[in-house]
């Protein structure tokens, strides 16, 4: 099931053959709708959900297939909303999650851009948009548990001096962490 605010983004996705690309024994596309359908029922706000839509559309550490180009981010822009499209092109470039995480503990608002070996100043607020998309991400496919338990613990940890991700986000991370017995 699509949810209503991906609708009008689907043929952007189609046009980069999101619907075409296998991911997880599926389309990439019913990967990037349930990452979308996640941030959107923790109550994110668009731009963070358009992103999760799109977080790997150019390729991630781990998942290297490249949808679009880096000279094809101005469409994307165009399609999504410059926000939107800057947290997924971080989201693509950065050695996620491990760098998001590190960046949270040390409030460290740089991260290096692992494909083009530049340094990205970004806000608190854009770091934690990282990683409520990166725990939607693990959620949607959590293919390895312990990972799972490992993210938990550790946003636990640097939540202890402020918010890093939404309570719906880590609630669904607990929960997941209990079901699979890591927790």
């Amino acid at each position: 099931m699509v949810p209503a605010g991906a609708a009008p983004y689907l043929d952007l996705l189609r046009r980069y053959h999101a619907n075409l690309t296998p991911h997880s024994g599926r389309s990439l596309i019913d990967h990037l709708l349930g990452v979308y359908g996640l941030l959107e029922s923790w109550g994110n706000a668009p731009e963070i959900c358009r992103a999760g839509l799109f977080h790997s559309i150019y390729g991630t550490n781990i998942f290297n297939v490249k949808s679009a180009d880096f000279d094809q981010r101005s469409a994307i822009q165009e399609g999504i909303g410059e926000r939107a499209e800057r947290l997924a092109y971080i989201f693509c470039v950065s050695d996620r999650p491990v760098a998001f995480l590190k960046a949270a503990a040390e409030k460290d608002y740089r991260l290096s851009d692992i494909v083009h070996g530049t340094e990205l100043p970004i806000d608190p607020s854009e770091l934690n948009a990282l990683i409520e998309i990166e725990v939607a991400n693990f959620l949607e496919h959590p293919e390895n548990l312990d990972d799972v338990r490992l993210i938990y613990d550790t946003i636990v940890a640097i939540t202890r001096s402020g918010p890093l991700v939404s309570a719906r986000a880590l609630q669904a991370l607990a929960t997941t962490a209990m079901q699979s017995g890591t927790l």
